[in-house]
C-alpha cells in the first residue's frame, strides 16, 4: 500500500462535523450501540472535562490544555463534502446524539450562543432549503427529526435496527449529560466542540480504505492492552507456555461469550487487579494507572505481584484463569436475573459495573463457587442499598461516587477468608457511615432521577407481588423489550383540586412525590390518559398489588394481600381511600407505606448482619430527626455552591433567595446544611437547579445563574455572581 494513498489528519470535533456529511455503504453494519457502550463514552468524556476544567491554568487559557484524543477513525470521500464510514460508524452516530441532546438542554437553559454552536455540527440546509444531518443516512431521517425537535417518536415495524436503537440511545444520553451541573454547561460543550479530537485516516478509495481497516484490526496492528498483558506473562512462565496459552485464549473466549462483548477480558483483569492489588495510600493512584493501561502496570510492580521466579508468574496465570471461571458465573448474573445474586444485576443496570472492583477483592482463587457466590451476594447487596439511601437522600449516585467507597471497602475485603469475614466489613462500614435519617418527605419525580424512581417502584413492586405470592419480575418492569412506565395517580390537570391545592407550584410538586406514583405497563398507562384518579380506580383492579390495593373490589378474598400488609406492618397503608379522600392525604398514606417497604427490602440482613450484632447502629430508615447527631449532619452537608457558601458564611440559613418566572417571584429559603425549601411547597431540595426546575416546569435549571439573593436596599444578585465575587475575594474555596 503506497504512503501516498493515505492522509492522517487530526481535527476538533467541531471541524470534523461542520466541514463534511458523513454516511456508510449499505453493506455496513447496523448502529448497534447499547447503553453501555454508550455510557461509558459520555462517562469518560464527562470525566477528561472535570479534569480539564479542574486545572486553573486551562480555565484561563483553554488553547493551551492538552486536547481529548477519543481515537481514529478511517473514510474514504465519495464526491464534494460526503465522506464514506469504513470504521468509526459507532462512535459518530453516538456524538451526534450527544450534539442534539445538548442543543435540547441548551434550549432548557436558555443559552442561544450555545445552541448556535452545536446547530451546524448536528445539520446544515441543502440548497433546496431542505435540513441534511451530519450524519446523512436516509432510513435515519425521521427519526432525527424527532430528536432535533425534542418531539416522541413511534418506531414501526418497517424500522431498522439502527433506527430503533438511535431513538432508544438518545432516551439513555439525556439524563447522562443532565448530570452535568448547569454550571458546566456552556464550558463543557465549548471544550467538546474545541478540545476533543479525532484523527480521520483518509484513503483515496473504498478498497484502499477497507485494507487499511483490516491491517488496523484483524492482523492485530492495534494490540489491546489484554495481548500486551498475555504476552508479557507467558513469556516469564517457563515450560508450560503452551498449555498456559491455550488455557488463556479459552479464558478470553469464554468471558468475550457471555454478553458478546470484547471488552469483557479487559474489564475482568483490571477488577482483578484494582481488587486484589492496587495501592491505596496517599501518593498511589494504581487504580488509574490499572483503568488507563493495565499490561504497564503489571510490568512496573513485578515486587507487588510476587513475580520474580517462573513459578511465580505461572502461578499468577492460573490464579487469573481460576478466578476467570467465578467471574463469568458473575458476568451471567450482570446481564441476567440469577437466583441469589440479584444485586449483581440490579447494580449493573444502575451503572455501577465497579462493584467487580470490590468483589473480586473478597473472592479468592481457592474458593469454591457456592463460597464466591455468597461473598460476591453480600457485596452486591451492599452496594445496593448505598445506592437506594443515596437516591432517598438526593446525593450523587455515579460511578466516582461509588469509587470512593469501594476503596475505603477494599483493605478489610482482601482479608476476608468467608462470607461471615465479608459482613463484618460491611457491618463496620455502615457503622462509620452514617448516613442519617431518611424521610420521603416531599421525595419524588425530578428532571434528572427518573430512572432511579422507576427503580424504586421496580423493587416496591416486586416486592408486594411476590409477598402476596403473585408473580413479581424487576427484570420485567425495568426492561425495554415490555415496556413499564412511571403512572402518576392524579393526572396533570390542577384545576381539578383547586379547593384543596390553590397553589399550581404546590399541586405539581404534590403530584410528584413518589407516594403519588406507581409502575404500569406501558400500553395501559396510555389508555388512561388524564382520567380523574376515581376512573381510574375502577381500571386499577386488574394490575399490581401496589396499584390494585386502591381499588376496594381487589380485597376481597385476598388472604395473601392481608397477611402480607400484616408481616411488614402496613395495614393502615396498604389500602383503599374512600372518595373524600383528599389528594394530600393519598400521597402522604402511600409515601409512608413505600418508606416502610423500603426498610424491609434494605434491611442490612440481606448482607447477612443483624442489627443486633453490630453495636452504635441506627437504622437510617426508622432512626427518628431527633437522634441524628450534628456531627451527621455536617458529613452529609450537600457538595454544592450553595452548601459551601453557607459553610463559609456567605450565605446565613434562613436567607429568602426569589426567581423570576413569567413576571411571577418564587421564593425559597436557604437551610442550614445548604439545601432550600420553596416557600410554596414547604418541599426542601438539595440544588437550587432541582427547585427552579418545579417553578420553570423544565427538567434542567441554571439555578445559581436564576436564583437571586436581595441586598440592603433590594437590589438582586444571582448566587452566581455572589459566588464569583466570594471566590474573587478568597473567600471560598473551588473551581474557578
Amino acid at each position: 500500500m503506497a504512503s501516498k494513498d493515505i492522509e492522517v489528519n487530526p481535527l476538533s470535533l467541531k471541524r470534523l462535523f461542520e466541514s463534511s456529511f458523513y454516511t456508510i455503504d449499505f453493506y455496513q453494519r447496523e448502529y448497534a450501540w447499547g447503553e453501555e457502550e454508550v455510557r461509558t463514552l459520555v462517562t469518560d468524556l464527562r470525566d477528561a472535562f472535570d479534569d480539564w476544567s479542574g486545572a486553573r491554568e486551562y480555565r484561563r487559557k483553554p488553547d493551551r490544555a492538552p486536547q481529548y484524543f477519543l481515537g481514529p477513525f478511517v473514510y474514504y470521500e465519495h464526491a464534494g463534502d460526503l465522506r464514506f464510514l469504513v470504521d468509526g460508524q459507532q462512535r459518530f452516530t453516538t456524538l451526534h446524539l450527544i450534539f442534539m441532546n445538548l442543543r435540547a438542554i441548551g434550549r432548557q437553559l436558555e443559552e442561544p450562543r450555545h445552541v448556535e454552536m452545536l446547530t451546524p455540527v448536528i445539520r446544515k440546509y441543502d440548497d433546496r432549503s431542505q435540513p441534511r444531518y451530519r450524519v446523512d443516512i436516509e432510513e435515519r431521517a425521521r427519526v432525527l427529526d424527532a430528536i432535533y425537535n425534542e418531539r416522541s417518536y413511534e418506531s414501526s415495524r418497517a424500522d431498522s435496527l439502527s433506527v430503533r436503537n438511535l431513538w432508544e440511545r438518545s432516551q439513555d444520553i439525556g439524563p447522562m449529560l443532565r448530570e452535568i451541573s448547569t454550571d458546566s454547561y456552556a464550558r463543557f460543550v465549548d471544550w467538546l466542540l474545541n478540545r476533543v479530537v479525532m484523527a480521520g485516516i483518509r484513503a483515496s478509495d473504498s478498497n484502499n480504505a477497507f485494507r487499511i481497516f483490516e491491517s488496523m484490526n484483524d492482523r492485530g496492528a492495534r494490540l489491546t492492552s489484554v495481548d500486551l498483558l498475555k504476552s508479557y506473562l507467558l513469556a516469564n512462565v517457563g515450560e508450560d507456555e503452551e498449555k498456559l496459552n491455550h488455557r488463556w485464549r479459552h479464558m478470553l473466549a469464554e468471558l468475550t461469550a457471555v454478553r458478546d462483548d470484547h471488552s469483557a477480558p479487559g474489564q475482568f483483569l483490571k477488577a482483578v487487579l484494582q481488587g486484589r492489588y492496587a495501592r491505596l495510600e496517599d501518593g498511589h493512584d494504581d487504580i488509574a494507572s490499572i483503568d488507563t493501561a493495565l499490561n504497564l502496570w503489571v510490568r512496573r510492580n513485578e515486587e507487588l505481584l510476587g513475580l520474580v521466579r517462573p513459578d511465580h508468574f505461572h502461578s499468577f496465570v492460573e490464579q487469573l484463569v481460576e478466578l476467570a471461571s467465578t467471574y463469568r458465573t458473575l458476568l451471567h448474573a450482570s446481564r441476567n436475573l440469577h437466583e441469589g445474586l440479584e444485586e449483581i444485576f440490579f447494580n449493573e443496570k444502575n451503572g455501577l459495573s465497579s462493584q467487580m472492583i470490590a468483589i473480586l477483592a473478597a473472592i479468592r482463587p481457592g474458593d469454591t463457587l457456592t463460597d464466591a457466590k455468597e461473598k460476591a451476594r453480600r457485596i452486591a447487596a451492599f452496594i445496593d442499598r448505598w445506592y437506594v439511601l443515596r437516591t432517598l437522600s438526593e446525593y450523587p449516585v455515579q460511578q466516582r461516587d461509588l469509587m470512593d467507597v469501594v476503596r475505603g471497602l477494599l483493605p478489610g475485603l482482601r482479608r476476608s477468608a468467608t462470607a461471615d469475614d465479608v459482613s463484618e466489613v460491611l457491618a463496620k462500614y455502615i457503622v462509620a457511615d452514617d448516613q442519617g435519617r431518611v424521610t420521603l418527605e416531599g421525595f419524588g419525580l425530578r428532571g434528572t432521577n427518573r430512572h432511579q424512581i422507576k427503580y424504586l417502584l421496580a423493587r416496591l413492586t416486586a416486592y408486594a407481588m411476590k409477598g402476596c405470592g403473585r408473580r413479581g419480575d424487576v427484570g420485567e418492569y425495568l426492561s425495554e423489550t415490555h415496556p413499564y412506565q412511571i403512572e402518576h395517580l392524579f393526572a396533570n390537570k390542577p384545576e381539578r383540586h383547586r379547593e384543596e391545592v390553590t397553589d399550581a407550584l404546590r399541586f405539581r410538586s404534590l403530584r410528584n412525590q413518589l407516594g403519588g406514583l406507581v409502575l404500569l405497563p406501558a400500553s395501559d398507562n396510555a389508555s388512561l390518559g388524564a382520567m380523574p384518579l376515581q376512573e381510574k380506580i375502577a381500571r386499577y383492579g386488574r394490575q399490581n398489588v401496589l396499584v390494585g390495593v386502591l381499588n376496594r373490589d381487589y380485597h376481597q378474598n385476598f388472604k395473601d394481600l392481608r397477611e402480607f400488609a400484616k408481616e411488614n406492618r402496613v395495614e393502615s397503608f396498604l389500602r383503599a381511600f374512600s372518595g373524600k379522600a383528599s389528594m394530600a392525604e393519598i400521597i402522604g398514606v402511600r409515601q409512608e407505606l413505600y418508606l416502610r417497604l423500603c426498610a424491609r427490602i434494605w434491611s442490612i440482613s440481606c448482607m447477612g448482619i443483624s442489627k443486633s450484632s453490630i453495636q452504635g447502629f441506627r437504622d437510617p430508615f426508622t432512626i427518628s430527626a431527633s437522634e441524628v447527631s450534628t456531627t451527621t449532619l455536617e458529613k452529609n452537608r450537600p457538595k454544592t455552591d450553595v452548601a459551601r457558601m453557607v459553610s463559609a458564611g456567605i450565605l446565613r440559613p434562613g436567607t429568602r433567595i426569589v426567581l423570576n418566572h413569567h413576571h411571577a417571584d418564587y421564593w425559597a429559603e436557604i437551610c442550614a446544611d445548604g439545601r432550600v425549601r420553596l416557600e410554596a411547597t414547604g418541599v426542601v431540595y438539595t440544588r437550587v437547579d432541582e427547585a427552579g426546575c418545579i417553578i420553570r416546569e423544565t427538567r434542567t435549571c441554571d439555578g445559581m445563574r436564576l436564583w437571586c439573593a436581595l441586598g440592603d436596599d433590594s437590589t438582586r444578585t444571582s448566587l452566581r455572581e455572589l459566588r464569583d465575587a466570594a471566590r474573587e475575594a478568597g473567600l471560598l474555596a473551588g473551581r474557578r
